[in-house]
């Protein structure tokens, strides 16, 4: 429901949860269905509908002034990156453009892998499993088992945020392979 609030697409908050819950539907009979698996989620999205509407609302509210945000360049960029040799992913600014307070990598493929061994090569890690915090220099990034890569920065100037933008590209350029 996030992501489709995010794209301003929608101005009613019955139209964005109906949307939500048709593409989870969506996506989950899609899954059981590889498995000759059919089950009726009527029931449970009627619970959804019930206790997420007041949420929906607020969602849209947020939408639009998101939607105001990014019309007035007031907000940090959003980058796709796509190469055939990996899963295409999208790094993301947090904050206000000249106010980045951190960055973060997203797998854009429904499913992926992430090649934890390759990253403990070129990089300090800690952790056995997610969230694993991963160093280099004084850079500290966090992956999750979603495939969230992010790192938060605090009163940076340009220059950090370049060098963490660069070091999260190459990160995720090597974390994230295709399943």
């Amino acid at each position: 429901m996030r992501q489709l609030a995010q794209s301003g697409k929608f101005r009613r908050d019955s139209t964005l949860l109906e949307a939500a819950i048709e593409e989870t539907n969506t996506e989950i009979q899609e899954r059981l269905k590889k498995d000759r698996i059919d089950f009726d989620f009527d029931p449970y999205f009627a619970i959804v509908r019930r206790t997420l509407k007041a949420l929906a609302k607020e969602m849209i509210e947020l939408g639009v002034e998101l939607g105001k945000s990014r019309k007035s360049n007031r907000i940090g960029e959003r980058q796709k990156f796509v190469s055939e040799a990996q899963t295409p992913f999208e790094v993301i600014e947090l904050g206000l453009r000249n106010a980045i307070e951190g960055l973060v990598a997203l797998p854009l493929a429904k499913e992926c892998v992430l090649d934890l061994e390759r990253i403990k090569q070129d990089y300090s890690v800690e952790g056995e499993w997610c969230p694993f915090r991963v160093s280099t220099g004084n850079l500290k990034f966090i992956v999750d088992d979603d495939g969230t890569i992010s790192i938060s920065l605090r009163n940076p100037s340009e220059t950090v945020v370049k060098e963490a933008k660069e070091v999260l590209i190459a990160l995720a350029s090597q974390v994230y392979v295709g399943n």
